[in-house]
């Protein structure tokens, strides 16, 4: 019978599937367990057992040193003790533990508090041997920042596996112009500025590093790094409010002071003009007249309307009309005449102040089911 192509398709696959990679990575795979709380069990221990756990998973993931990390060995040590019934830690035991994690050396660790402190007790054992290589001993204040428990993390695990003095890796040190600050490795936190400087250990690639610190804007450059070779990388970090130069136009404040003064005179305008023809020449010269000696006067208006009460209407209704428009002008000019006072104030008594201040003028409409307006917030 003949074979199947696809057949021997298949078989040559999985043939060179279990040849090894001229490039595959050789060195032991090294798990990190979760570390054990034993003391007192809060809220602040639990958190920092779970961040220098990740500070160490961080800094095995790198790659730098004796081993490669094992991407699927991020399992807690309480669970994996009770699952094997390691509860004095015994090597043997343990070592069972690395193999179910497919790992070569696995690092497992207690944390116990101890006043204003929590003690980390770290351990690496060879799980083909059976046997302990290693072991350290770290601190941390109880109140340390995120950033430090992770320096602390990654220290600890550099001392434990040896991870610093292995080949391959280079060095990068960072110098800036501030005190403290923040220093990302591919938008990771990996160091903390001491005295204005720190200094990072990183197998050879390409890296994004930044350098963040309070009220300062972010700087961050690309770096080759090469292996036993050192970097020196200054970062001037600017305040965070500088920007561009301010725009040397008419400026918001300017225009604005122009239309409301424009509006405001040209109402004001009408509404003396419309108001003195309502006082001094309209009502002297209608010729309406009321019952009796009356003499005409506004209270005959309604809005651009006549009341009851008065002959010769249609001269009346023209004046009362007059007397409307006039009301409205003077409506308008009181709006915005304080309008053109606040920009004229802005635009020209403040006009030397910082124009990076963040604006504190709000203009929020205002509108009823009889009426329409504005409303100007201000804070000085």
């Amino acid at each position: 019978m003949r074979g199947s192509p696809f057949v021997l398709l298949v078989g040559l696959v999985a043939a060179f599937a279990r040849l090894p990679s001229a490039a595959a990575d050789t060195r032991p795979r090294i798990a990190v367990l979760g570390l054990e709380v034993t003391s007192a069990v809060d809220v602040r221990t639990t958190e920092l057992a779970h961040d220098l756990t990740e500070g160490m998973r961080a800094r095995a993931r790198l790659g730098s040193g004796p081993y490669a990390y094992a991407p699927s060995s991020e399992r807690e040590l309480i669970d994996e003790k009770l699952i094997k019934q390691c509860d004095n830690e015994a090597p043997s035991c343990m070592a069972e533990i690395g193999k179910e994690l497919d790992a070569d050396v696995i690092v497992y660790g207690k944390l116990d508090k101890e006043d204003k402190v929590v003690r980390l007790s770290l351990h690496l054992l060879d799980v083909n041997k059976k046997a302990k290589l290693n072991r350290t001993s770290v601190t941390v204040p109880i109140g340390a920042s995120k950033d430090e428990v992770k320096v602390a993390a990654r220290k600890a695990y550099e001392e434990l596996a040896g991870a610093s003095a292995a080949g391959g890796a280079g060095t990068v040190e960072v110098e800036t112009n501030v005190s403290s600050g923040t220093v990302y490795v591919d938008d990771s936190s990996s160091e903390v500025l001491v005295n204005s400087k720190a200094t990072l250990t990183l197998p050879e690639g390409r890296y994004r590093i930044a350098v963040e610190s309070p009220g300062k804007q972010r700087k961050e450059i690309t770096v080759t790094v090469k292996a036993e070779q050192v970097i020196t990388q200054q970062f001037d970090l600017v305040e965070r409010s500088a920007g561009p130069a301010p725009s040397k136009g008419i400026g918001f404040w300017k225009v604005s002071f122009a239309a409301t003064a424009a509006v405001t005179v040209v109402a004001g305008a009408y509404w003396l003009y419309t108001g003195w023809q309502w006082k001094y020449y309209d009502v002297e010269n209608i010729r309406a007249s009321k019952s009796g000696t009356e003499k005409i006067n506004e209270g005959d208006c309604d809005g651009s309307s006549v009341r009851d009460g008065v002959t010769d209407k249609s001269g009346l209704a023209q004046v009362c009309e007059t007397r409307s428009r006039s009301i409205k002008a003077g409506i308008v000019a009181g709006i915005f005449l304080p309008l053109a006072a606040v920009s004229g104030y802005f635009a020209f008594i403040r006009k030397g102040k910082s124009e990076t201040e963040p604006a504190r003028t709000a203009l929020t409409p205002v509108v009823t089911r009889d009426s329409a307006g504005a409303m100007l917030h201000m804070s000085f």
